[in-house]
Order: C-alpha cells, then structure tokens, then sequence
C-alpha cells in the first residue's frame, strides 16, 4: 500500500445495523401508544379528543417519564446508525452526490436531536387551556418543545433530490 494511500473503512455491521430502523419504529409507536394509554386513563387529554398532536402525550405524570425516556432512546437508536451510514454512503454514492452525504447525515442527527429535546422538555399543563383561547401565556418550555419539534420536521422531512445510489 502506497505512504499517502488510506485504508478503506470498515463496513458497517448490517446485522446489527438492520434492526435498528424497526427497533426504533416499534418503541416509538409502543412509545405513544403506551403514552396515548396512561393520557387517557388519567383524564390528561382535552375532552372529547380522540387523536390529539402526540406532544400532548407526555405533558404530566406519569406519561411525561416514559415519553422523555422513550422520545430519547427513539433519537439515540437512529443516531447510531449515523456513522456507519455516512461511511458507507460516501464510498457507495453516485460522483455527482457525494457532496450531500455528509449535510444529509448531519440533517438527520440534527433532526433526532431535535426528537429527544422534544421529549425531555414538554408542553406545559395547561397547554389545552392556552389553545381553547382561555389563556394566552406561553412558558419557556413550551417554546423550546415546539422549536425541537420543528427542527425534527423540518430536518427529518426528505429534500426532493436525485437516489443517491
């Protein structure tokens, strides 16, 4: 191997790395619908509500732990495949797309970051009240949880480009 030649990174592990999109979908979905469960049961949710916007699930006890929780480790599993995945998609991208494998990776850490930031910090109490037009004071926390959900969407959602592949 020639002095200026670097080795050729490791593949990823895909056995392990292919589960991790499901793994983190399933605690996800048993995430909100774990939270969705105890919201109700606890009479947490606006009255008559049948699917409210998920950030109303994790606003009080005993939702709020395992939503943080589940919001955090939904956004830590697909952080790990980032990595790997930039790795490979720099060596297996097209010529003419190699300069956006790295801002797609780094949109979608950012966009995760947002998820657990998301989850930690949620809603106040009295956000039903605040969206009924019954009170109009929006706390600090509400506006950090809103800014992390949008920077979710917004760094999550796919920019219409060519396959990479």
């Amino acid at each position: 191997m020639p002095a200026d030649a670097q080795p050729e990174p490791a593949a990823p592990n895909w056995a392990l790395l292919k589960f991790t999109p499901p793994a983190a979908a399933a605690l996800a979905l048993a995430t909100i619908g774990s939270c969705y469960s105890l919201a109700k049961q606890h009479g947490h949710l606006p009255p008559g509500a049948t699917t409210p916007p998920i950030s109303l699930f994790g606003v009080r006890n005993p939702e709020y732990r395992l939503y943080a929780v589940g919001m955090s480790a939904v956004s830590a599993l697909f952080c790990t495949m980032a990595a790997p995945l930039h790795r490979w998609l720099s060596r297996a991208a097209a010529p003419q797309l190699q300069d956006d494998v790295t801002p797609i990776t780094l949109s979608a850490v950012v966009a995760f970051g947002g998820l657990a930031v998301h989850g930690v910090v949620p809603l106040q109490e009295d956000i039903v009240e605040i969206i009924g037009g019954r009170r109009a004071e929006i706390n600090s926390g509400t506006q950090v949880h809103q800014m992390a959900a949008s920077v979710f969407f917004m760094c999550a959602l796919p920019l219409p480009q060519p396959p990479l592949l």
